[in-house]
């Protein structure tokens, strides 16, 4: 069972564990290793018959029921790799730094909640679905493992909402019973997380202001005319803050409040009645935006997210939009916290000297640049020659494995789901 394990591997090179068959006294524990490895990802483990079944999720396991996270089947792990952390060399398969993200038991179980056999379990394994239910610090309550039809290797693995049998206690979603709940219930259910009235979900707001976008340009330039800020790896934000009911959301008019609670309690904080706009973004480690891990967040909100704030289109109740953009970012850094640790922060930029600027933002693999010009009025909805995206030219191979549903409002189908080939094939 473990010689493609073994074969991938050079002992004498890697400190993962040699695979070796052997029976264990601690049955059914479950292990999310984070694999920093040539992409960011994380490797679910199930402890079944012997063996760790291994699955590749490149979002991470999610606590909310409405994520589909792709989990790509790999092979089997030795059970002692369950407690394995450490970094494999370069050069080695998965060569990257490995540690334990969350660790615990679990239950198989049947579709009414019973407890299932090791041989039972394979079974249902081997048919395509397997339902189970976690006890990790951070992973709790009933999931299902459900294999795509197309490609054997890809699987779908999903939080229930609710307890496939009668154990209450797995009702830790509070998101998702919110979605399902009467508008009073979400609302008592909501002030645990964000005590705002303008919830449930990511409802399509009727009136919203659009945000004024860039046209695409080839190369950085000089200009004292212009100003250049970091082109953001992330999602377009507009918040209007300070009169009644928080509204945040996205540049299509998607509430954003039940997504990035952290946020929206940052937003509640700030004293000015205004309406802004701006960027939220993932730093890793490095301090580097990660679209990556903005990705990833719904299911890990221990990541570092940031909401820069780049532009000011009303401030108490006055609409700006026509003073020249130097001006409405001089209003804007005075109004905004100072602060480096802020969730909410002033996104700065420097005059003139485009062509350095960009190459730092390359130097450091940041996505490009904002061009935009310092008297320029706010468009919102408009494309024009006043604000230019400067991107840096990056591309990489991968292969449509499938696609999601639809929701929120789209049509067709949701996310494309990518793969890649890793190793040798």
């Amino acid at each position: 069972m473990l010689s493609l394990y073994n074969k991938k591997r050079d002992f004498t090179q890697t400190p993962e564990p040699a695979g070796h068959n052997k029976k264990e006294k601690l049955q059914h524990r479950f292990v999310v290793q984070q694999h920093n490895a040539s992409r960011l990802h994380y490797d679910f483990r199930l402890q079944l018959n012997g063996v760790l079944k291994s699955w590749a999720v490149p979002k991470g396991p999610s606590m909310d029921a409405a994520d589909k996270r792709l989990a790509v089947q790999v092979e089997d792990h030795p059970v002692s790799y369950i407690n394995f952390s450490g970094t494999i060399p370069k050069g080695n398969y998965g060569a990257g730094a490995v540690k334990i993200w969350d660790k615990g038991s679990y239950t198989p179980i049947d579709d009414k909640g019973n407890s299932l056999t090791d041989k039972q379990a394979v079974s249902w394994l081997k048919k395509g679905e397997l339902k189970f239910k976690l006890e990790g610090k951070k992973l709790k309550g009933d999931f299902v493992l459900v294999q795509l039809k197309n490609d054997p290797k890809n699987w779908l693995l999903i939080k229930h909402a609710k307890p496939v049998g009668n154990d209450e206690k797995t009702l830790t979603n509070k998101k998702a019973v919110a979605r399902k709940a009467p508008a009073a219930s979400a609302r008592q259910i909501s002030k645990t997380v964000v005590p705002l009235t303008a919830l449930p979900t990511q409802r399509k707001l009727t009136h919203y202001y659009k945000p004024m976008l860039a046209t695409p340009a080839a190369t950085p330039f000089d200009d004292a005319a212009w100003i250049f800020e970091i082109k953001w790896d992330g999602y377009r934000a507009i918040a209007e803050c300070g009169e009644k009911d928080l509204r945040f959301y996205s540049r299509n008019g998607l509430s954003f409040i039940h997504k990035y609670p952290s946020v929206a309690k940052a937003l509640q904080r700030l004293k000015k009645s205004m309406v802004i706009d701006g960027e939220i973004v993932v730093l890793d480690a490095a301090g580097k935006p990660s679209f990556q891990l903005l990705q990833q967040y719904e299911g890990h909100p221990e990541y570092n997210i940031v909401y820069y704030i780049f532009d000011l289109l009303y401030l108490d109740g006055k609409d700006i939009r026509d003073l020249p953009l130097s001006n409405r970012k001089a209003l804007l850094k005075k109004v905004l916290p100072s602060g480096k640790k802020s969730i909410i922060r002033f996104c700065d930029h420097v005059k003139k000297d485009g062509i350095s600027f960009f190459k730092k933002a390359s130097a450091l693999d940041l996505e490009g640049m904002i061009a935009k010009k310092s008297d320029s009025v706010y468009a919102g909805g408009v494309r024009n020659n006043q604000w230019l995206k400067i991107k840096r030219h990056n591309t990489r191979e991968a292969v449509i494995a499938g696609f999601t549903q639809p929701k929120a409002g789209r049509k067709y189908l949701g996310a494309l789901i990518l793969a890649e080939q890793r190793g040798k094939s």
